[in-house]
């Protein structure tokens, strides 16, 4: 008949066999991460030599036979349950591990997407650039001769026709013959005027008559 020390070591043995197998088993469904897997095995082990080793196991003599369920029911019960947390603390761990893979994941694809985004800018730019070019190498060039710029019936029309011309289009010059008239502060900022001198006076003014009759007076 089995003494109750080696009942006691044989049941030790046996649970902490089926404990280390329940570990390999959970950890190659994936349900326990590396470290706690080898955590569980170390202690499976222990359980193991401590019912091997009889000097590891000579406080059980102090147990009466009687109480050995309770202990094991008590022992297994509080095993199972911190064998469970671990189970869900595993899964909270390796699902942490998944989240940090899928953003680590998604901020390469961020940066990458960034980075074709700015390659695609500067080649939008780039195509802009050669547009623009174009459209000034296609540009027809425009020369405008007029007398003056007085505020006349002619000028104010000339004036309307400018604004009405295309700049993208167009590249407009204008000559005035006699180099005065107060409109040229209303010309539009791309007209550009040929004249090297040039006199803000209106020809109808007294001032402005008498630098017209200079400029006549000198070119004769």
């Amino acid at each position: 008949m089995l003494s109750s020390s080696l009942l006691f070591r044989l049941i030790m043995m046996a649970a902490g066999v089926c404990l280390l197998l329940l570990t390999f088993f959970m950890y190659s469904k994936r349900r326990l991460t590396d470290s706690i897997a080898l955590g569980w095995a170390l202690f499976s082990v222990i359980m193991i030599m401590a019912g091997a080793i009889r000097a590891w196991s000579g406080w059980s003599r102090a147990l009466a036979l009687a109480s050995y369920p309770m202990v094991f029911a008590m022992g297994g019960l509080v095993i199972l349950i911190i064998f469970g947390h671990s189970v869900h603390l595993s899964r909270i761990i390796m699902r942490s591990q998944e989240l940090a893979m899928q953003v680590s994941l998604l901020n390469q694809e961020n940066e990458e997407t960034l980075h074709e985004l700015v390659k695609l800018e500067a080649r939008i730019r780039k195509l802009r650039t050669a547009a623009k070019k174009r459209r000034r190498m296609s540009k027809k060039k425009l020369l405008f001769v007029i007398n003056t710029l007085s505020t006349a019936g002619a000028e104010m029309s000339f004036l309307e026709l400018l604004r009405q011309l295309d700049p993208e289009r167009y590249e407009i010059d204008i000559y005035v013959l006699l180099a005065q008239g107060e409109l040229r502060e209303c010309l539009p900022d791309y007209v550009h005027l040929k004249n090297t001198s040039y006199s803000d006076e209106s020809v109808l003014a007294k001032a402005g008559k008498r630098h017209l009759f200079e400029m006549v007076f000198q070119a004769a």
